[in-house]
């Protein structure tokens, strides 16, 4: 599957052989299942030869996961299965849970569905989907800034912490050591707490988004801290392990939740924290607070309704405050596109008139993608509007200014001149200023 390069061939492969192959679809639950952990990442050689079956295959990776198997005497099961002819880059890949196939949970369930449980994560709304006269301002509602970093959830049972992402996916514990061992001091036992990973230098200051992020990334595939730099966390749920189920609803409001998981933390811990919170008592309030965190350069607000459940789905009592700003853009050239955009284009390159800010633009149907491609030149040098969420400072000198997550709005055909970066600021400015 993964020397095939089209997106469609693998999905067929992939529905292929769950229909019938059983072992390849035991295999792939192993590899996918964000609920099953093995808690190593290699095997250790061995030359002690003992005849090892699947059945006993399947065993170890029940007992790894069980935590009835663990440590050095793990690796060494792994490593004589392997030795018994169980492959070793198949072994790597179950222990890593990743396939390196270039497909993933959601290509599994379109060939057979509900074969890998969804990951709960409770995603925040739009304020044009809350209705605000209900909510109980009097009680107090509560304001947190939008982290700018990656989400991770902490899951402590009595005798493991784990790291997860949004995906399910584990992070390894070990390069998140100060992490764990704060974890391990101050959270209740059988809880899942939710926040997010950021990254900071020696000074204590938190990174931009675009480089934490990337450095977290790296590190999610086996890199390295750069020198001076640290990982932090701030937190802003938690929940009973026992509630971490899809579309599941746990019934204590957040108010209480967030009480409670503050009184778990420590004020003078800088490792892992309450994320910036406030309680406001108006929608007036909320919108002040959303242009404080606009004005000092973050992403937004989170606005919850203090008697808010938690929900493995969409909440209309979490609203997401996020800025938005248009500018005008010129498109200097393409990018060339990858998997089922294989044969089109994958993004547009875009600059203001002064040439100072560049971005790659997405955001295309597929039908209009299409339309786009087949007169590709005749759109070069004209104007496009482009969406995004915040205006980027060049990362080291030599680079240009940015956008973040810009997307597509509409081709300007009644513009012949794109704006100057000093525009793009004061448009963002002036968004601001009407938050």
């Amino acid at each position: 599957i993964a020397a095939v390069p089209g997106k469609k061939d693998k999905e067929a492969l992939v529905k292929k052989h769950l229909d019938f192959t059983p072992d390849f679809e035991r295999v792939i639950v192993l590899m996918l299942d964000p609920f099953k952990r093995f808690y190593i990442k290699n095997y250790e050689p061995t030359l002690k030869r003992e005849t090892k079956t699947d059945a006993d295959a399947y065993r170890v990776f029940d007992e790894l996961a069980a935590r009835t198997l663990s440590g050095i005497e793990a690796r060494m099961e792994c490593g004589q299965l392997v030795e018994s002819g169980f492959p070793a880059d198949l072994m790597i890949r179950i222990l890593n849970k990743d396939p390196k196939a270039g497909f993933g949970e959601s290509t599994v369930n379109k060939a057979k569905k509900g074969l890998i449980p969804d990951f709960p994560y409770m995603r925040c709304a739009l304020p044009k989907d809350a209705n605000f006269r209900t909510w109980n301002w009097q009680k107090g509602v509560i304001s947190q800034e939008k982290a700018d970093g990656m989400y991770c959830t902490l899951n402590k049972s009595k005798s493991d912490i784990s790291l997860m992402s949004r995906s399910g996916k584990p992070f390894d514990t070990d390069a998140f050591v100060k992490i764990v061992a704060a974890a391990k001091r101050m959270l209740k036992d059988n809880t899942q707490t939710q926040g997010e990973l950021l990254v900071v230098n020696e000074n204590g200051d938190i990174q931009p988004r675009e480089i934490g992020n990337g450095i977290l990334n790296k590190i999610a595939q086996g890199g390295e801290w750069p020198a001076g730099m640290s990982p932090i966390y701030h937190a802003w749920d938690q929940i009973p392990l026992s509630e971490v189920k899809t579309k599941v609803k746990y019934n204590v409001g957040y108010l209480s939740r967030l009480m409670d998981l503050s009184g778990q933390l420590s004020e003078h811990d800088q490792v892992i924290s309450v994320i910036d919170t406030r309680i406001v008592h108006s929608l007036d309030d909320a919108k002040s607070h959303y242009r404080k965190m606009l004005e000092a350069g973050k992403e937004g607000t989170i606005l919850s309704e203090p008697n808010a459940p938690w929900v493995g789905s969409t909440s209309k009592f979490k609203i997401k405050f996020k800025l938005t700003a248009t500018c005008e853009l010129v498109i200097t050239g393409w990018r060339p596109g990858k998997n089922k955009n294989k044969d089109l284009f994958g993004s547009l390159i875009c600059e203001s008139s002064d040439g100072m800010l560049e971005v790659a633009v997405s955001g295309f149907k597929d039908d209009h993608r299409k339309e786009i491609f087949e007169s590709i030149d005749s759109y070069i040098g004209t104007i496009m509007s482009v969406d995004s969420n915040m205006i980027m400072s060049p990362s080291r000198e030599g680079k240009k200014w940015s956008l973040f997550l810009p997307r597509f709005a509409e081709f300007r055909k009644d513009k012949a001149e794109a704006d100057t970066l000093e525009k793009i600021k004061e448009q963002f400015e002036a968004a601001i200023e009407l938050a």
